[in-house]
């Protein structure tokens, strides 16, 4: 038997009843019909490393056996026995979720459809057809769902595809990741980077966030900051940019994600203008090409940010006729 095989067998065992030395040790006796000498040992190292049964997680169990193990002599089992994982925890207020079963039926879906769209395999990255395509790991096991129902939730969030691209970037999308445009993608990214937020917070300036844009602003220099904030990223698994990183100081513009927040939120003067030409342009000579949807969205942006700037664009726009 191979060690990999020995450690879903024996994980599978000790899950499978009290979690003591003495039946744990009784429970691996009965998979081989004897006792062999290194199974009190391993018994003891796995109480050792897991004071709690890890009963949302044999895959991870399994895993620790095979290295306890190591180069072990491994009898074939006699008896295979069956362990189903379960929700142990569940630190954030989500639904409980022990199988991929019952994931399949919340989401009325059989098994087949399921494994389909989850891919947790990564069997459509090599697909050639791109209507064969749905679009780590970190998160729904921290919600405390258990390994397989992580894993289908993690394969039906994310995508992993091959593409005619250089080099480094087909590297990256071959490797599963959160797709652009899916509804799911912001809350698991904020999800990701909950550590990162409450870390940053604790630095004493004003810190806010968008995707991936980080904002620091506050009466002391924020340069000295520079340093603990790249620091703090990369222990959170991510990296500064630091050809995107800017230090802008109250006597000139501020801007961040486009939008200029000197003393409150507003639109830059450029791209005022710029729709403001537009619009008049439009009402003098015609719409032309331009798309009715498109133009009410830049005004209701510009509204947004400046209720009177957005009342006179609206204005014109009332003047073209569509």
């Amino acid at each position: 038997m191979l060690a990999r095989d020995a450690g879903f067998v024996l994980a599978s065992a000790f899950l499978g009843g009290v979690w003591e030395e003495q039946p744990m040790w009784a429970r691996g006796r009965r998979v081989y019909g004897h006792a062999p000498r290194w199974l009190r040992r391993v018994v003891r190292e796995v109480l050792a490393a897991y004071p709690r049964p890890p009963e949302d997680r044999p895959r991870e169990l399994a895993a620790y056996i095979e290295l306890v193990l190591g180069d072990e002599l491994l009898p074939h089992a006699v008896r295979f026995p069956f362990f189903s994982p379960r929700t142990v925890r569940a630190p954030w207020p989500v639904p409980r979720i022990d199988t991929t079963g019952e994931l399949a039926e919340r989401f009325e879906l059989d098994a087949g459809q399921l494994a389909w769209l989850a891919d947790v395999r990564g069997l459509k990255r090599h697909v050639a057809d791109e209507r064969l395509r749905n679009y780590r790991y970190g998160i729904f096991r921290t919600a405390g769902y258990p390994e397989a129902v992580a894993h289908a939730l993690t394969g039906l969030c994310t995508n992993a595809c091959r593409l005619d691209v250089p080099t480094p970037l087909r590297r990256r999308l071959a490797t599963p990741h959160l797709p652009q445009g899916a509804p799911t993608s912001p809350a698991l990214a904020n999800l990701a980077a909950h550590a990162l937020d409450r870390r940053l917070s604790g630095l004493g300036a004003n810190y806010s966030r968008y995707a991936d844009d980080l904002t620091f602003s506050g009466a002391h220099r924020i340069r000295g900051l520079l340093p603990a904030i790249a620091a703090i990223a990369r222990d959170e698994g991510f990296r500064v940019n630091p050809r995107k990183t800017r230090l802008m100081s109250s006597g000139g513009r501020q801007t961040v994600t486009g939008i200029v927040v000197n003393a409150r939120p507003n639109v830059p003067r450029r791209d005022y203008d710029r729709l403001k030409a537009l619009l008049h342009n439009a009402a003098r000579n015609g719409p032309g090409e331009l798309d009715r949807d498109h133009v009410l969205g830049r005004i209701a942006w510009v509204a947004s940010l400046n209720p009177a700037r957005g009342d006179k664009l609206r204005a014109t726009f009332a003047a073209i006729e569509w």
